[in-house]
């Protein structure tokens, strides 16, 4: 990825703010992306010590980055006072916001009509609300943005997962987080994004934990041969994210698109989320020398009167988990698709979470 470019993002007190740039088809694109820092622990407050963490957040249809940003301030302030204080970053896909192909230049600057393009795409980029949630940026835990009514910008599913794969690493390789502090929360639409994600990371962690088993077994094998026990050695980090938090998650996009359909061909599907999840590596569980390894643990909300993306793609998307990367998941009586963070069992599911299961 390419270093990170001079941000024309909306000023924000609150947030570091980043366009970040990728390659793409045919030329570079650039993913709008901010970082909300972790609120400092007040002095002698039990959150002292706590394990750092940043939550990269992939958000629903039909809103941006510069909307969500007050929502994901009063979360940051919401689990800090209760205890589990964390970073929360979020981006946007290709055609959201500041996100899209741009022309670089050889000397690396924008030609032509970068700067008009890039004030057609803002202008554009805030797709109307029908239901009658908020859209503008006064949104807080009790009346947050409405994530998937309204028409949606033109972004292929590739390009969204190449642009979560862009924050991501800016996260890894640029702001220093470890995989192991990462936690990734796709609401909606965006659950596509963060599961696919989720499962890159543990498919690594797979690798890693196979490889360490196999260099065990021959030092074994080793210590056998010379009756001498191998030195030991630090065993390599974690490459599994340390959760996956899906919010009104899709089963896939055709079973929302298409509820009747009893089945369809692979290829013509979009997110198909369930199936995605059922790919969580698990972790042996007897295995001394994949002692380190671990299984990312997830954590599903639903509304069982969600009338975007109903109740049932929830329950399948939890049953398809594979039963190690499963918790308790919290299905919400009565609620909807835009007013799960205002319902009273939210924040203390999330803080359970973040706190005890993770």
């Amino acid at each position: 990825m390419a270093p990170t470019r001079e941000s024309r993002l909306p000023s924000c007190a609150f947030a570091e703010a980043a366009l970040l740039l990728r390659d793409g088809d045919g030329g570079k694109k650039q993913v709008a992306a901010a970082l909300i820092p972790a609120p400092p622990s007040p002095p002698n407050s039990l959150t002292q010590g706590h394990r750092r963490r940043v939550i990269l957040f992939a958000h629903g249809n039909a809103v941006d980055l510069a909307q969500q940003l007050p929502f994901l301030r009063e979360l940051s302030n919401a689990l800090a006072r209760g205890g589990a204080p964390v970073a929360i970053a979020c981006f946007d896909y290709q055609g959201y916001g500041e996100s899209k192909k741009v022309v670089v230049s050889e000397s690396g600057e924008e030609d032509g009509d970068g700067e008009r393009n890039r004030a057609a795409a803002t202008s554009s980029s805030a797709a109307s609300c029908t239901c009658g949630a908020p859209s503008s940026s006064s949104s807080s835990l009790h009346s947050p943005v409405c994530p998937d009514h309204g028409p949606a910008p033109d972004c292929s599913t590739a390009d969204a997962l190449l642009d979560g794969a862009a924050a991501l690493r800016w996260l890894l390789e640029e702001k220093g987080f470890q995989p192991q502090e990462v936690l990734l929360y796709g609401q909606s639409l965006g659950s596509g994004v963060a599961t696919s994600l989720a499962v890159a990371m543990s498919e690594r962690e797979r690798r890693r934990a196979k490889a360490e088993e196999s260099k065990a077994n021959k030092n074994k094998n080793r210590s056998k041969e010379t009756a001498s026990a191998p030195a030991s050695s630090p065993s390599p980090p974690c490459l599994a994210a340390a959760g996956l938090l899906l919010h009104s998650p899709l089963a896939s996009g055709l079973r929302v698109l298409k509820p009747g359909w009893r089945w369809w061909p692979s290829a013509l599907d979009i997110f198909p989320v369930a199936r995605a999840a059922s790919k969580m590596y698990s972790s042996p569980s007897s295995s001394s020398s994949s002692s380190s390894s671990r299984t990312t643990k997830c954590l599903v909300i639903h509304g069982d009167a969600d009338d975007v993306v109903p109740f049932e793609n929830g329950r399948a998307v939890f049953d398809a988990l594979p039963p190690e990367a499963r918790v308790a998941p919290l299905w919400v009586s009565g609620g909807g698709h835009c007013d799960l963070e205002g319902k009273a069992v939210f924040l203390p599911r999330l803080l359970k979470f973040l706190k005890e299961e993770i």
